[in-house]
Order: structure tokens, then sequence, then C-alpha cells
């Protein structure tokens, strides 16, 4: 993603502009599960209050005490210092538990998902950003439909607390501004 000058912009980046502009937390919708893993790693350390970042991590504890088994993921780290997490089908059960959990409570400023997760899990979030205007189907990458975008951006706003949701259109080479454009206003399949 690039920004002014060609300057490589990071997710970090993403969601501190995002925090600027109150519209944490978000959802980001990433291709695949390696995207997804490797963008919490792209993250800045959140500026949450001290005593935020204690809850979330004691909450993490409790947590991995019931399911040791999830103590050595890789993720922790930016999961508590970052306040981000990833989940998709690739990942354990009990870690993709912990990252509803955490979004459920409000801990979390973003998840790294694949599009898998707009027709599934419930995850609170005021915006959604849609870096990519294709999905892999498994075979190939093909452009999304009327009802996939409305599953993703449908995503947008928490229930009770926002009165509208927001989608975030990232600029890039796997970008078709053309197609969400026409998609936005097309019937669901």
């Amino acid at each position: 993603y690039l920004g002014r000058g060609g300057r490589r912009v990071g997710f970090g980046d993403v969601i501190q502009c995002l925090r600027a502009f109150d519209l944490l937390p978000a959802i980001f919708f990433l291709k695949s599960r390696v995207d997804c893993d490797r963008a919490v790693f792209s993250c800045y350390p959140s500026e949450k209050p001290y005593e935020l970042k204690e809850r979330l991590r004691r909450e993490v504890n409790s947590f991995l005490q019931r399911f040791p088994h999830l103590e050595r993921n890789r993720q922790i780290r930016p999961l508590l210092s970052c306040m981000v997490g990833s989940h998709h089908a690739g990942q354990l059960p009990y870690w993709k538990v912990l990252i509803e959990e955490l979004m459920n409570k409000g801990y979390l400023d973003a998840i790294f998902s694949t599009s898998t997760v707009a027709a599934g899990v419930n995850f609170p979030a005021r915006t959604v950003v849609l870096v990519q205007s294709d999905r892999f189907t498994g075979r190939e990458f093909a452009d999304l439909t009327a009802t996939e975008l409305q599953q993703m951006t449908g995503r947008a706003g928490r229930r009770g607390k926002d009165n509208i949701g927001f989608a975030v259109i990232l600029p890039g080479l796997h970008q078709d501004p053309q197609l969400i454009h026409r998609l936005r206003g097309s019937p669901p399949e």
C-alpha cells in the first residue's frame, strides 16, 4: 500500500490513522492466512492506558491457564503490546476463541482476517478495511461478488454503539475501485 511519494504504508500506519479519526476497532480483510499472520507483526505498540493493557494481560493470562498449549503462540507479543490479533481457519480453535473473546470485550484495536470471517463470527467493529477487490478461491483469484462485498462491509458498525459503520478501501495493486463502486449498488447474487 503506497502513500504519498510512493512510500510503503504499513498496517500500523493505517491503524494510527483510523485511531486519529476514532474509527477503531477495525477488521482488516486480507487475501491469505499468511498475510493475516504477518500483519500483526507490522503494527506498533498501542498507546492505550496502562490500566487497560494490564486488564488485557490478566485476561490473556487467565485464558492461557485454562489452555496452556497456547502459551508459545508467536502472536502473543503483538496481541499484548499492539492490541491486534489474527483470526483465520488455519489457527488452533482455542486461539480463535481467545481472539473472539478479546474483540467482543473491546480489548483489540484490530483483527486481521480472511473474508471467511465475514459470514460467521461476531466481531464488533466500527470499521472494516478492504485491501483488495478479489479473493482466493482455493485455486485462483476471482473478483469479489456483490454478496461477498456486502457481507464484509456489513460487519462495520457495532450494534448498540455506532449509528453507522465505516468501510475503508485501501489503494493497492489488487484493488479495483470501479468494481467496488459497481458492486456497492448491486443486489446480492
